[in-house]
């Protein structure tokens, strides 16, 4: 990681920990805000993605994968930004399957990690334990807004904090001979 990519994640991590911050201070107006947080994210993933396409992948094996993720997360993002202000049960649902997707992917890269002997996987199997009780706990509160809100801000604050942790961890660099 250089040290421009360093200091961007020292600044996303602090921003993230701002946000949450901000979320928990104003929990009756933070279910609008985590929705726009949501839609942003996702809109400029897919952004993201669709640029990596038309400038790198295009003619890579398996380029147009980039090109179909960047579409369909575009989409989702456009499409909850529309439904925010209608339901919040569908931005829960988005919460929860983006929280078991991501639980599930850390554990199994935790196991991955595990059986190739990494010393990191401990830190990927908390993220994905972290991830899955983010999805039990808002299934039991799937009523309250105001709780909803605080179990976003507390993983923002989480996903912050691993942020910053990760630049500041040591990385091993291989060289071929």
């Amino acid at each position: 990681m250089s040290l421009w990519q360093r200091f961007e994640n020292v600044i996303r991590g602090i921003t993230a920990i701002v946000c949450s911050g901000l979320l928990m201070r104003y929990p009756r107006e933070g279910y609008k805000y985590v929705a726009m947080i949501i839609s942003l994210t996702l809109m400029v993933k897919g952004l993201m993605s669709l640029v990596k396409y038309f400038t790198l992948t295009r003619y890579m094996v398996g380029g147009r994968a980039s090109l179909y993720w960047g579409v369909l997360i575009l989409d989702f993002g456009a499409f909850t930004y529309t439904i925010s202000d209608e339901s919040r049960f569908h931005v829960v649902i988005y919460l929860m399957i983006i929280h078991a997707f991501t639980g599930m992917i850390d554990l199994m890269r935790a196991l991955e990690s595990r059986s190739l002997g990494s010393p990191s996987w401990r830190m990927k199997a908390c993220q994905g334990a972290v991830n899955i009780m983010m999805v039990l706990f808002s299934v039991i509160f799937v009523r309250s807004v105001r709780m909803l809100v605080y179990l976003y801000s507390l993983g923002l604050i989480y996903s912050g904090v691993m942020r910053i942790l990760s630049t500041f961890r040591k990385t091993d660099m291989v060289y071929i001979q």
